[in-house]
């Protein structure tokens, strides 16, 4: 609380928008962050084991963020999951998560022998309604900023065309981080991928949703040339025939039959760089906007391009900073030996010279309450008006000056009584608007005063 708006301090350049650097005792870490909402703002309890499983591969990625808005708490721990490339789900009023950048186990193998051959096995692709092919990523460095900085990522974009949609990521405030995350999303929404559904028997009743699962169809090559791994997304009972129905996602591409390398990109070699050569030989990777054909590092600090070398350097687009090709999304998206660069606000690029404002006295003063004061009663007093001071306006004529009884009254008798001044006090009418003194003379015959006309006329 302030006394006054800090802007009405004059000379000392203050706005009236106040921010806090607040450091929380809650997170940075992901799993403590996801614990501390659940734990206080639902009624319901998360897994500490599958929360500890993924705890040491969300270290490199810390989240740091308020939240300023009313939201449901379950939206919000979807949204911090999304973020973070975990799925979170609810079972049995309890959170269980998991890392979905990582390649996982397999929890069980699903040969043709399990499949209930009377139903077969259906192979479909992922809806390309759902789509995303140009990503508008939205973050903030620092939430004093009114609007946030943007990243645009575009993948796929000759395959189906610009399919965009915004993603705000306000968990992180560190570009690299963010840029990562964001290419994660690209790979995993940019595509089409096969998915399969079959129907097995009892023996699988113990796969849940999110559980991965090793196809191995042999020779068929109903899916793939191999075995492969994918993700259970549906596994319902049927009592009536004692079987499961599942629907898998697999890592393979549409029109593929290999697993693509950057569906779990965790921990994959830093040598290898997405998009892949055979992507950007077809087109299909980054976009055709400014900057797409930037190259080469940014010549910051460099007085004369001659010393840049012979390589030419178009600057343009939004993502230039993150420099060649700034809408491909991060070119190693592992996370093996990922460490966040340190943020650094703007206003600390150069070398500046801080000097303090004044600091203004903004404590509050109390006033301590008293008891009003009591009203005057008039029906036992006199009413008091000076005719030395009382000031008398003319409301017909406000440009006068104001004047005092004394110009028209002496002064008070000794009987109390009124005593015009005879020198001083003026009278008029309509054709004498200023005012004259009135002539009086006393008459010492008779004793008293009288018009001096009439004293004249009289003699």
């Amino acid at each position: 609380m302030v006394r006054k708006p800090l802007s009405s301090y004059e000379g000392q350049g203050w706005s009236d928008q106040i921010y806090v650097t607040f450091q929380s005792s809650v997170g940075p870490h992901t799993c403590d962050i996801l614990a501390h909402i659940i734990d206080n703002y639902t009624d319901l309890a998360y897994d500490s084991t599958s929360f500890t499983a993924i705890r040491s591969k969300l270290d490199p990625f810390p989240m740091n963020f308020p939240i300023l808005d009313r939201k449901n708490t379950i939206e919000v721990l979807q949204e911090i999951a999304f973020q973070a490339r975990c799925a979170l789900w609810l079972s049995n009023g309890t959170f269980y998560i998991k890392y979905l950048a990582e390649e996982p186990s397999s929890d069980a193998t699903i040969t043709v022998s399990d499949l209930d051959s009377e139903v077969g096995l259906d192979v479909e692709m992922t809806s390309t309604e759902d789509l995303v092919t140009k990503m508008i990523v939205e973050w903030r460095l620092s939430w004093a900023e009114d609007d946030p900085n943007k990243i645009i990522l575009r993948h796929n974009v000759r395959k189906y065309g610009t399919q965009q949609e915004t993603f705000d990521f306000y968990c992180f405030n560190q570009p690299d981080i963010v840029m990562k995350v964001a290419t994660f999303w690209l790979i995993r929404k940019s595509n089409t991928w096969k998915k399969v559904r079959f129907r097995t028997f009892l023996q699988m009743l113990n796969l849940e949703t999110f559980d991965t699962v090793t196809l191995d169809f042999g020779s068929q090559g109903y899916v793939s040339n191999g075995s492969v791994k994918a993700i259970v997304q549906e596994a319902n009972y049927n009592s009536d025939t004692q079987s499961i129905d599942f629907v898998c996602k697999t890592p393979i591409r549409s029109g593929e039959m290999t697993e693509y390398e950057f569906f779990w990109p965790a921990t994959i070699a830093v040598t290898e760089t997405f998009p892949t050569e055979a992507e950007q030989a077809a087109g299909n990777a980054g976009g055709d906007g400014i900057g797409s054909t930037a190259s080469g590092a940014l010549p910051i600090g460099f007085v004369d391009l001659s010393d840049w070398g012979e390589g030419v350097v178009v600057v343009g687009g939004p993502n230039v900073v993150f420099r060649g090709h700034a809408d491909y999304g991060d070119r190693t998206p592992t996370d093996v030996d990922f460490v966040a660069q340190q943020v650094t606000y703007p206003s600390t690029y150069a070398e500046l010279v801080v000097t303090a404002n004044p600091n203004p006295d903004m404590t509050l003063n109390y006033v301590d309450p008293i008891d009003p004061p009591p009203l005057m009663d008039f029906s036992s007093s006199v009413l008091e008006i000076d005719i030395r001071t009382t000031a008398i306006i003319d409301s017909d004529n406000k440009e006068n000056p104001t004047a005092t009884l004394d110009s028209i009254y002496k002064k008070i008798n000794e009987d109390g009584n009124l005593v015009i001044d005879t020198e001083e006090a003026r009278y008029g009418d309509d054709e004498h608007e200023e005012g004259e003194v009135f002539d009086y003379r006393y008459d010492e015959d008779g004793g008293e005063w009288g018009a001096g006309t009439a004293f004249l006329k009289a003699d």
